[in-house]
């Protein structure tokens, strides 16, 4: 008998790989079945083609949901990961950070709009009111170190007199100078300064002004 032997027997319902064990005076003492071979399946004895990945693929159908309208739209495969590849993205991002607790069975509904989803979470965002201990023991918030950009009273008071103290100055420049100054407060540039007064350049706008900025810093003394 040789080494591998294929044989089809009653006891066997499809043709299997025989392996002899052969003892120590050379007979074959026992037999093993390491594997049967299977016969093709009915589609291919009938000589119909294997379903296979392309096949499939090409028979995919491909829809978005717009959350907007609440209506399924169908695409074509490429506006399909062109539209769910950012909020794929997007998803992915904020449950790394914990902040996106949308279950699986609701992910056709993401959209990527975090702010106004039912499911968005804090995370590992923490509050500006969230209080930690400093050095000497003492609690404070985030919110405690934030400057105050906000105005104060006295400070209001004292650039409303400094922009009356400006306008009177203004009228005791030369007209020239206070023309320039002016047309700076109006926004204007430079090259529109010349073009609207009919200097050649912008250098001569630029020597006059600095000349009025420097003859109203002198009168302004008091109150810068």
């Amino acid at each position: 008998m040789s080494p591998h032997h294929i044989t089809v027997g009653l006891q066997y319902r499809y043709p299997v790989l025989v392996v002899p064990k052969l003892g120590s005076t050379g007979l074959c003492i026992e037999l093993h079945r390491p594997f049967c071979v299977l016969p093709p399946s009915a589609a291919r004895r009938k000589g119909q083609p294997m379903k296979t990945n392309e096949n499939q693929k090409s028979t995919r159908e491909y829809k978005v949901y717009i959350h907007r309208l609440k209506t399924w739209v169908e695409v074509t495969e490429e506006q399909y990961y062109a539209y769910y590849r950012d909020i794929w993205a997007t998803r992915k991002r904020a449950q790394a950070h914990g902040r996106c607790m949308c279950p699986k069975s609701k992910t056709w509904m993401c959209d990527g709009d975090c702010l106004a989803c039912e499911f968005r979470a804090a995370g590992d965002n923490l509050s500006l009111d969230y209080t930690v201990e400093d050095g000497d023991g003492n609690q404070k918030s985030w919110a405690d170190d934030l400057p105050d950009d906000a105005p104060n009273a006295q400070s209001i008071i004292e650039d409303r007199e400094l922009l009356c103290a400006l306008y009177q100055k203004l009228q005791e420049l030369d007209p020239e100078g206070r023309r320039i100054c002016e047309l700076i407060m109006e926004g204007k540039s430079e090259r529109d300064i010349a073009s609207i007064m009919g200097y050649n350049n912008q250098s001569a706008v630029n020597y006059r002004k600095q000349k009025a900025f420097d003859r109203l810093r002198v009168m302004l003394g008091d109150y810068i």
